[in-house]
Protein backbone atom coordinates (compact mmCIF):
# COMPACT_ATOMS: atom_id res chain seq x y z
CA UNK A 1 0.00 0.00 0.00
CA UNK A 2 1.15 3.14 -0.73
CA UNK A 3 0.11 6.11 1.20
CA UNK A 4 0.01 9.88 -0.46
CA UNK A 5 1.23 12.91 1.40
CA UNK A 6 -0.90 15.88 0.21
CA UNK A 7 0.67 19.36 0.45
CA UNK A 8 -1.70 21.87 1.87
CA UNK A 9 -0.10 24.77 0.39
CA UNK A 10 -2.93 27.57 -0.90
CA UNK A 11 -2.03 30.78 -2.42
CA UNK A 12 -3.63 33.56 -0.02
CA UNK A 13 -5.39 36.47 -1.84
CA UNK A 14 -5.74 40.20 -0.30
CA UNK A 15 -7.76 42.64 -1.18
CA UNK A 16 -5.40 45.73 -0.31
CA UNK A 17 -8.02 48.39 -1.44
CA UNK A 18 -9.94 46.81 1.88
CA UNK A 19 -7.18 47.84 3.68
CA UNK A 20 -6.42 51.11 1.74
CA UNK A 21 -10.28 52.40 2.27
CA UNK A 22 -10.14 51.95 5.90
CA UNK A 23 -7.00 53.99 6.34
CA UNK A 24 -8.41 56.44 4.03
CA UNK A 25 -12.21 56.42 6.12
CA UNK A 26 -10.66 56.85 9.44
CA UNK A 27 -6.62 57.91 8.89
CA UNK A 28 -3.33 56.02 9.30
CA UNK A 29 -3.40 55.93 13.26
CA UNK A 30 -6.76 54.84 13.93
CA UNK A 31 -6.71 52.65 10.85
CA UNK A 32 -3.31 51.05 12.38
CA UNK A 33 -5.72 50.32 15.72
CA UNK A 34 -8.47 49.12 13.88
CA UNK A 35 -6.93 46.44 11.57
CA UNK A 36 -4.79 45.64 14.66
CA UNK A 37 -7.90 45.12 16.66
CA UNK A 38 -9.24 43.18 13.93
CA UNK A 39 -6.64 40.74 13.61
CA UNK A 40 -6.31 39.96 16.95
CA UNK A 41 -10.11 39.34 17.04
CA UNK A 42 -9.82 37.35 13.74
CA UNK A 43 -7.03 35.19 15.28
CA UNK A 44 -8.99 34.77 18.80
CA UNK A 45 -11.87 33.60 16.50
CA UNK A 46 -10.02 31.30 14.37
CA UNK A 47 -8.83 29.46 17.71
CA UNK A 48 -12.73 29.47 19.32
CA UNK A 49 -13.50 27.99 15.93
CA UNK A 50 -11.15 25.08 16.19
CA UNK A 51 -12.00 24.36 20.09
CA UNK A 52 -15.88 24.75 19.12
CA UNK A 53 -15.87 22.45 16.25
CA UNK A 54 -13.66 19.89 18.51
CA UNK A 55 -15.87 19.66 20.95
CA UNK A 56 -18.57 19.15 18.78
CA UNK A 57 -20.65 22.48 19.53
CA UNK A 58 -22.04 23.42 16.33
CA UNK A 59 -24.01 26.48 17.40
CA UNK A 60 -20.92 28.10 18.42
CA UNK A 61 -19.09 26.84 15.72
CA UNK A 62 -21.39 28.44 13.45
CA UNK A 63 -21.41 31.86 15.05
CA UNK A 64 -17.84 32.22 15.37
CA UNK A 65 -16.94 31.09 11.47
CA UNK A 66 -19.94 33.81 10.78
CA UNK A 67 -17.91 36.57 12.26
CA UNK A 68 -14.57 35.24 11.06
CA UNK A 69 -16.39 36.25 7.82
CA UNK A 70 -17.44 39.36 8.48
CA UNK A 71 -13.94 40.43 9.89
CA UNK A 72 -12.22 39.05 6.88
CA UNK A 73 -14.50 40.36 3.98
CA UNK A 74 -13.96 44.03 5.74
CA UNK A 75 -10.13 44.01 6.20
CA UNK A 76 -10.15 42.55 2.45
CA UNK A 77 -9.38 38.66 2.83
CA UNK A 78 -11.91 37.07 0.83
CA UNK A 79 -10.72 33.76 0.72
CA UNK A 80 -10.71 33.28 4.12
CA UNK A 81 -14.22 34.58 4.28
CA UNK A 82 -15.49 32.21 1.66
CA UNK A 83 -13.87 29.43 3.32
CA UNK A 84 -15.41 30.60 6.61
CA UNK A 85 -19.03 30.40 4.79
CA UNK A 86 -17.72 26.94 3.54
CA UNK A 87 -17.98 25.71 7.40
CA UNK A 88 -21.22 27.11 7.98
CA UNK A 89 -22.91 25.72 4.95
CA UNK A 90 -21.35 21.88 6.03
CA UNK A 91 -22.28 22.32 9.53
CA UNK A 92 -25.90 21.92 8.12
CA UNK A 93 -25.10 18.74 6.98
CA UNK A 94 -23.96 15.25 9.06
CA UNK A 95 -20.35 14.84 7.37
CA UNK A 96 -17.94 14.93 10.15
CA UNK A 97 -15.09 14.38 7.42
CA UNK A 98 -16.08 17.17 5.41
CA UNK A 99 -16.32 19.81 8.37
CA UNK A 100 -12.84 18.39 9.43
CA UNK A 101 -11.18 19.05 6.09
CA UNK A 102 -12.92 22.99 5.88
CA UNK A 103 -12.31 23.46 9.56
CA UNK A 104 -8.80 22.92 8.94
CA UNK A 105 -8.34 24.59 6.04
CA UNK A 106 -9.91 27.88 7.35
CA UNK A 107 -7.40 27.43 10.42
CA UNK A 108 -4.41 27.23 7.95
CA UNK A 109 -5.83 29.97 5.40
CA UNK A 110 -6.30 32.24 8.79
CA UNK A 111 -2.97 32.35 9.97
CA UNK A 112 -1.41 32.31 5.96
CA UNK A 113 -3.88 35.79 5.71
CA UNK A 114 -3.21 37.46 8.95
CA UNK A 115 0.58 37.01 8.14
CA UNK A 116 -0.47 38.79 4.89
CA UNK A 117 -2.32 41.61 6.10
CA UNK A 118 0.95 42.52 8.29
CA UNK A 119 2.98 42.34 5.20
CA UNK A 120 1.03 44.54 3.27
CA UNK A 121 0.28 46.90 6.10
CA UNK A 122 3.92 47.35 6.90
CA UNK A 123 4.45 47.91 3.62
CA UNK A 124 1.45 50.57 3.53
CA UNK A 125 2.75 52.37 6.52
Amino acid sequence: MQVARLCHDEVVRLNADSLEAIYEEIGQDRGEVAISRAMEDLAALLVEAEAAWATGESAILRRHVAEVAGIAKRIGMPGLARVALDVDRICACPDDAALAAVVARMGRLGERSLIAVWDVQDAMI
